[in-house]
C-alpha cells in the first residue's frame, strides 16, 4: 500500500471548514498570546522570583509571544491565501515582494 503524503490527505479537508477552522485558531492564538502577556507582566514586577528565576522565566514568555506573534502572521497568510482561491499563495506573494 502506497503511503499518501500530507497534501493528498489534506486535500480531503472541506476548503471552508479548513479556512474556519484557521480562523478559530487565530482568535485562539490572540487569546493565548494576552494570557502571555499578562503572565510576562506578572512575572516581570513579582517581588517573589529571585533575579535569576525571573530572567529565565522572562526569556520563556519572550519565546512564547515571538512564536504566537509568527504563528498569527502566517495564519493570516493562509487566511487571504485561501481568500485568493490559493492557500498560501497570497503568503508567498507577499513574502516576495519584502
Amino acid at each position: 500500500m502506497t503511503k499518501k503524503s500530507m497534501e493528498d490527505i489534506r486535500a480531503i479537508i472541506d476548503p471552508e471548514g479548513w479556512l474556519r477552522t484557521l480562523r478559530e485558531y487565530k482568535v485562539s492564538l490572540e487569546g493565548n498570546l494576552a494570557t502571555v502577556f499578562l503572565d510576562y507582566d506578572m512575572t516581570k514586577a513579582t517581588p517573589e522570583m529571585g533575579t535569576k528565576a525571573r530572567g529565565a522565566a522572562l526569556t520563556r514568555s519572550e519565546s512564547q509571544i515571538r512564536d504566537c506573534e509568527w504563528r498569527l502572521g502566517e495564519i493570516q497568510n493562509r487566511i487571504d491565501g485561501a481568500a485568493d482561491g490559493a492557500t498560501g499563495r497570497a503568503g508567498r506573494r507577499a513574502r516576495a515582494r519584502g
